[in-house]
């Protein structure tokens, strides 16, 4: 059990930790809106799918991260005029800055509780979602490179498939264990967790194991090429966009490494941060691939914090 004091650290790491990881993806956005207008929604060669899953790789993570913010940012107070509304249709006394009658009371704090609940659900099924969105991305860049060598492909596909139906499993169980311990906080006026079921390691650990594979088979692919030194190997790798892929692991480790070492409050913040890096890393190599389709060349579009990005002005 957390002190008070370590609970108001953790809360304010949360707050702000995942106001940056928001900041971190609109920003992005906005530098690569116009690369995203040519190279997906108006690219004749894109179909449906890649549309779709762009869409909800970008838009879905923007949403549901600005709506964690919303929900730890402490103004969590919207439902107070809900309230108020109700008891004002029974004749009860329910404003702000009035004195408010225990039944009122009850009823605000079932209701908030409520709303962490379905916060909690929206969280749970949309990183689902997204896993299974971004983890395809990569599978289709690396699933491009075997040419004929049909037997890695079909582990390619099996691996995945088993990641996510592994995945949605353990994300429902998930679920049910966290929904008892996810509860509003009258005092910080928000959504706390008060413990973190090892359950949720192990569904970061599938997902991490999976990113494992595919940097396995990126390497085994480039050591299979003809080459006549290591800088051949080198470049190999970047041609197939293992920094990427690398970039995507190391984010994904530190969603299993927070949910080992860390408290409920820093795991959510960990998470919900990376899960914005994710989605900006996963985005751009998203562009490069369509990208490819339409010119018939690679875009060159870099990681966000490399010395070449366009995050620096």
């Amino acid at each position: 059990m957390l002190s008070e004091t370590e609970v108001v650290d953790t809360l304010l790491f949360l707050r702000y930790f995942t106001a940056f990881g928001l900041a971190c993806i609109v920003y992005d956005h906005l530098l690569t809106l116009s690369m995203e207008f040519k190279f997906i929604w108006m690219n004749p060669k894109n179909g449906w799918a890649s549309k779709a899953a762009f869409g909800i790789n970008r838009y879905l993570t923007e949403v549901i991260i600005t709506y964690s913010v919303y929900i730890f940012s402490g103004t969590y107070t919207s439902l107070d005029d809900l309230v108020s509304s109700v008891h004002g249709n029974f004749g009860l006394s329910a404003h702000r800055g009035t004195a408010v009658s225990p039944p009122s009371a009850i009823l605000r704090f079932l209701m908030r509780n409520t709303s962490c609940a379905r916060f909690l659900w929206l969280f749970g099924v949309a990183s689902i979602i997204f896993g299974a969105v971004t983890h395809s991305i990569v599978v289709l860049r690396v699933y491009a490179l075997w040419d004929q060598r049909t037997y890695v492909k079909r582990l390619l596909i099996v691996a995945f498939f088993i990641c996510i139906i592994a995945t949605l499993a353990t994300g429902i169980a998930c679920e049910l264990e966290l929904q008892p311990l996810f509860k509003f906080n009258p005092f910080f006026v928000t959504c706390l967790l008060t413990s973190l079921p090892r359950l949720v390691s192990v569904a970061f650990a599938i997902q991490t194991f999976f990113d494992v594979l595919i940097l396995v088979i990126a390497v085994y692919n480039a050591l299979e090429r003809p080459y006549q030194n290591r800088g051949d190997i080198i470049n190999s790798l970047a041609n197939d966009g293992f920094k990427f892929i690398l970039a995507t692991f190391f984010l994904r480790t530190l969603y299993l490494v927070s949910s080992l070492v860390g408290n409920p409050g820093q795991c959510f913040a960990i998470v919900a941060t990376c899960w914005s890096l994710v989605s900006v890393i996963s985005s751009r190599l998203h562009l490069r691939l369509d990208g490819l389709k339409l010119r018939g060349i690679e875009t060159d579009l870099p990681l966000p914090f490399s010395l070449r990005s366009s995050w620096y002005i």
